[in-house]
């Protein structure tokens, strides 16, 4: 009865079943890019002075999009120590990754 063709109550091909977890993979990698980046403006946004999001992303992309004490906080005082954070974060990210590889 059986004549070797595919049915749909079988598992997927593996070639199919590869690409959905691909895509699974690149979605949760570029979910987790997309909240760094929102950490990243938020760490830049809060501090003694509160500046709106759209006040940090001004002063980081347009030359004198802001007044200068603002530019001097942001990139003097909040922008060196968000990014050392992500870098740190990378790191360690990084160095996990290498236990787990060589402790498995």
């Amino acid at each position: 009865m059986n004549s070797g063709s595919p049915t749909s109550t079988r598992e997927p091909s593996s070639a199919s079943a590869y690409r959905k977890r691909s895509r699974r993979s690149v979605a949760i990698i570029v979910g987790l890019i997309v909240c760094a980046a929102v950490g990243f403006v938020l760490a830049t946004m809060v501090g003694p002075f509160n500046y709106s999001a759209s006040t940090v992303l001004r002063a980081i992309f347009i030359r004198g999009g802001v007044d200068e004490q603002t530019h001097t906080v942001i990139w003097s005082l909040r922008l060196p120590m968000s990014v050392m954070a992500v870098l740190v974060g990378a790191a360690l990210a990084a160095s996990g990754a290498q236990m787990q590889t060589i402790l498995d």
